[in-house]
């Protein structure tokens, strides 16, 4: 490739006898250049720095071995000076494949690094627009795309500057111990943009809904039975975020406040009532009331999860007692006799059974046990209402066995070990 000046000889340049300036040349540098070519500098912001040395620091003035005499074509070329920016990266700009000038201008820009845009209206000569819903993100809105895109290459998809969430932390990095958290919100941890999209959305921020209706973009069948329920949890007129941290809080499903006292925070009567008692039932001392009660709505009364009787007689039947059942051995009610299902039996002869398969006046398990707590082991009361009649209840306690002081019957006794004749 030669200088097309060399058409008319070396005299069109140089002087065969002398010259004011250095090689016989009629003028100085870049003087002499622009005395045939226009001006690629003149109007721009942004000038190559490599022509502070003038046009031959890339340009030979007399031939090359690539167009335009220069020494090397391509980003070949460039990276004799330029560091290689996708040496080694997974994910290269698509734009690269036509080289470096499909987006720098070899000797001037109007904007930094000799582009021809700046920020986001550089990238959209290429790509759609990201703005086009009523939220944008802040850095979209501010044009700056290359605040989490590499404009050159990255080793994450989209030539994103960190993958997934880390990407998304190093802004947000009050959100960053939710990752290591033990109860974080899975589709958090499947990655933020399953709720936000990164650059613009139609509700606050950058989420596709508002409110409970993004949760059912997931959760539908939450939302199905709570529509559907015959007593839903007051709680839900709230909306999921009164119980519900969307990201995570390090508490067991996503709760607000810690389990162990997460209901209390409205229900307080219940609160003073249950820490009132000696001893608790384990669901509710750990703070698991959904246990027994269904946090979003039932078909039951107290939205229960199963069939819990509410009268004093209530005889055993199958499914009955599902509540009760759904963590107490079955054969505690099924079996007249047992060696394994309950502790309180007498030899074999199964006491459970016995108080309530007693025909029409079987007991319901809420005759002798309190729900929430009592002040004697194993929940039992220290009295029971039946009618204007307080019935007394008290229990004593030894290694194989005890005995039952109440009411409604004469003293009796039982061991496991070896029944006793009462």
């Amino acid at each position: 490739y030669q200088h097309p000046a060399l058409e008319d000889g070396c005299t069109s340049c140089h002087d065969p006898h002398a010259g004011p300036e250095e090689k016989m040349l009629s003028l100085q540098g870049d003087i002499l250049c622009l005395s045939c070519h226009d001006s690629k500098t003149e109007g721009m912001n942004s000038v190559h720095p490599a022509l502070e040395d003038g046009c031959v620091s890339c340009h030979d003035p007399h031939s090359g071995p690539a167009p335009k005499m220069l020494p090397a074509a391509g980003e070949s070329f460039c990276y004799s000076c330029h560091d290689n920016e996708t040496e080694g990266k997974a994910h290269v700009h698509s734009a690269l494949a036509d080289g470096c000038l499909s987006c720098h201008n070899p000797h001037a820009g109007v904007a930094a690094n000799m582009l021809p845009a700046e920020g986001a209206a550089l990238c959209y000569q290429c790509h759609d627009s990201v703005t086009t819903e009523k939220v944008v993100h802040g850095p979209v809105a501010a044009g700056e795309c290359t605040g989490c895109h590499n404009p050159h290459a990255s080793d994450a998809e989209n030539q994103l500057f960190a993958a997934g969430n880390q990407l998304c932390v190093r802004c947000h990095a009050e959100k960053e111990p939710l990752l290591s958290a033990k109860h974080t919100h899975p589709i958090v941890l499947d990655g933020c943009v399953n709720c936000h999209n990164p650059h613009s959305a139609p509700a606050a921020n950058m989420l596709p809904a508002v409110g409970d209706a993004l949760c059912a973009g997931c959760h539908d069948d939450v939302q199905a039975l709570a529509e559907s329920s015959r007593y839903k949890h007051l709680a839900l007129d709230d909306g999921c975020g009164g119980c519900h941290d969307p990201h995570g809080t390090g508490t067991v499903r996503m709760l607000t406040a810690r389990q162990e006292v997460f209901c209390y925070g409205c229900h307080e009567d219940k609160e003073k009532e249950i820490l009132s008692y000696k001893f608790q039932h384990e669901p509710v001392a750990s703070g698991e009331c959904w246990s027994c009660h269904a946090p979003h709505g039932s078909s039951r009364t107290f939205l229960l999860n199963g069939e819990y009787p509410d009268s004093f007689y209530a005889p055993y039947t199958e499914g009955a007692y599902s509540l009760c059942l759904a963590c107490h051995e079955q054969g505690l009610l099924a079996y007249g006799r047992t060696s394994e299902a309950t502790d309180f039996r007498n030899g074999d002869k199964n006491l459970h059974y016995v108080h309530v398969n007693n025909g029409k006046k079987g007991r319901s398990c809420r005759v002798c046990h309190g729900v929430h707590g009592e002040n004697q082991a194993r929940l039992m009361h220290n009295s029971k209402d039946f009618g204007r009649w307080q019935i007394p209840v008290e229990l004593t306690w030894s290694e194989s066995g005890g005995g039952c002081l109440v009411g409604c019957h004469k003293p009796l006794a039982y061991s496991r070990k070896r029944a006793v004749k009462n």
